[in-house]
């Protein structure tokens, strides 16, 4: 796997989201992908990783960014992911699905999607949303595959 890119995006996909986030958006990503870094809520480097987001866009090969914030009722994680096949990824995480402001971690959900474009433009109203992955259908095979090679092999 290339190393990141930025001292943001080597410490920012550690100790987010839940466990095993950091393995779920490699799994998708493959080797050789550009990272441009994951934004924490609590983080200020949104331009500089909006500007190598665009620019690892622009450049056609795999990448990965993503952003973590709040909505209504509970903590999310969004990732922009193009693996080295080309395809365009979502894999979305929202810690508490039932509305319930995650005060469980019963209803949390993992949500995977292949998409066909992306837009730089917030797409959610929680702080730190810079780009909208469009023309998105849900890939519950995948998601289905990520979960699996979490577990140990027998």
């Amino acid at each position: 796997m290339q190393r990141p890119n930025s001292l943001i995006a080597r410490h920012s996909w550690s100790e987010i989201c839940y466990d095993s986030f950091r393995k779920d958006v490699d799994y998708l990503a493959g080797a050789n992908t550009q990272d441009c870094g994951f934004l924490h809520a609590d983080s200020d480097s949104e331009k500089q990783i909006a500007a190598c987001a665009k620019q690892a866009v622009d450049s056609g090969k795999p990448f990965k960014f993503g952003y973590m914030s709040h909505g209504d009722d509970s903590s999310f994680c969004d990732v922009a992911i193009k693996s080295s096949d080309g395809q365009l990824w979502s894999l979305y995480y929202d810690a508490d699905s039932s509305g319930g402001e995650g005060k469980t971690n019963n209803y949390s959900t993992l949500a995977v999607s292949r998409c066909n474009r992306i837009e730089f433009v917030p797409a959610a109203i929680g702080r730190g949303s810079f780009f909208a992955l469009k023309d998105c259908s849900a890939a519950p095979e995948v998601a289905e595959a990520i979960a699996a090679q979490r577990k140990p092999k027998s």
